[in-house]
């Protein structure tokens, strides 16, 4: 599926906004191009006086917002094109997804039309929604990239019901060339045509596509593709690298948080014993003082026990001077925010890695990979802690 950028629509030099957003609506909405009016659907508004409506929202959030308003060429609606390949869809399912296309871009918080014209050998849908939303509270403001979002976006509708995605004639050029010194170098289809076979796979499943969609999640597939285009991966064995190396990261940011976390055990016990010790300490010198008579002991045996604890804490860890509580709760500070850090990179590392998994995954699905690994006991991931 190809979508151009989203193109804003202005009131033309010498003509009012609502002559101008009129013939840009009725050219979408021609008899002639769209089957006598059978393919035209709409949101929060008719068809036949859609420019009306969007300029009385207009001029609601010009009462509302008059600091905002600005005198130059101002937007009063936006369009987007979205074309099929030929013979793959019929008008009726055109314009649903072109309806379910808009609806997912804006939200549902801006009024629209989509117009499915067939006076060509490919069918294409011309959608033109408000710039202003349906409560007149804020205008859609084009950001950077926004025609990448509704080509994405448009994509993955296209996939999740299985059709074609239309690249650009100069990926589509780049591709021949790619299969053609693929075949140069006697690679497989494992290698460069990787991307090829995903979609080709995903396309082939034609009326058998709905049922093995509820099998496998249809979206999640679609995403897939996506993720692999986006991330220039242009063969299986080069996405199972990259899975396997974001696994060993994980693992690696894992096994340093959890040094850090005994590490701070350790300072926290050796910290409370001192602290006991020395809290302790006037108690066990006057029950030496006493002979270590059993009537002292008796009334301080809490005390006593717990310094000889402490005592032997030291003696195991070989301690012959005791560190300073300042200096341990330093240390401490320091390795808490060393833990700190790697902790927010493991999030970001494990996010990664949960994608590779995903995307590996669902290519192996798609093209009926049976990977074989080695049966071991995997140990059960434990999300550490702050």
């Amino acid at each position: 599926m190809a979508v151009t950028k989203i193109i804003p629509l202005h009131a033309r030099k010498g003509t009012s906004a609502l002559n101008s957003l009129s013939d840009r609506i009725d050219y979408i909405e021609d008899e002639k191009k769209t089957e006598q009016g059978k393919f035209i659907s709409s949101y929060m508004c008719a068809p036949e006086t859609a420019a009306e409506e969007f300029l009385l929202s207009r001029q609601q959030y010009v009462l509302k917002h008059t600091d905002k308003v600005k005198n130059g060429k101002e937007v009063i609606a936006y369009q987007i094109i979205q074309s099929f390949k030929p013979g793959e869809i019929s008008p009726e399912k055109a314009n649903e997804l072109g309806y379910e296309l808009a609806m997912r871009f804006t939200k549902g918080k801006h009024a629209f039309v989509v117009s499915t014209h067939t006076d060509k050998e490919h069918i294409h849908n011309h959608i033109i929604y408000n710039a202003v939303d349906l409560n007149a509270d804020r205008k859609f403001r084009d950001f950077l990239r926004s025609g990448r979002a509704v080509q994405k976006l448009s994509d993955i509708i296209c996939l999740e019901n299985g059709l074609s995605v239309i690249e650009p004639k100069w990926k589509q050029e780049k591709k021949q060339a790619e299969k053609q010194e693929a075949k140069k170098t006697e690679q497989t289809g494992d290698t460069i045509h990787f991307l090829i076979d995903v979609e080709r796979k995903l396309s082939e499943k034609g009326k058998g596509y709905a049922g093995w969609a509820k099998t496998f999640n249809a979206k999640e597939m679609a995403k897939t593709v996506l993720f692999l285009q986006e991330n220039k991966i242009e063969s299986y064995q080069s996405l199972c690298e990259i899975t396997d190396q974001a696994e060993e990261k994980y693992n690696a940011i894992r096994t340093e948080i959890k040094r850090r976390e005994e590490s701070l055990d350790t300072i926290s016990a050796l910290r409370n014993q001192i602290i006991t010790y020395v809290k302790t300490k006037d108690v066990y010198a006057e029950y030496r003082k006493h002979g270590y008579s059993k009537s002292y002991l008796e009334n301080h045996r809490s005390e006593i026990e717990l310094h000889k604890a402490a005592k032997r804490y030291f003696d195991e860890m070989g301690l012959e001077k005791l560190p300073r509580v300042k200096t341990l709760n330093e240390d401490f500070q320091k390795i808490l925010e060393e833990k700190r850090a790697l902790y927010r990179e493991y999030k970001s590392v494990k996010d990664k890695m949960k994608n590779f998994e995903i995307a590996r995954k669902n290519v192996e699905t798609i093209l009926e990979i049976d990977r074989k690994k080695p049966k071991q006991k995997q140990q059960k991931r434990e999300k550490p802690t702050l």
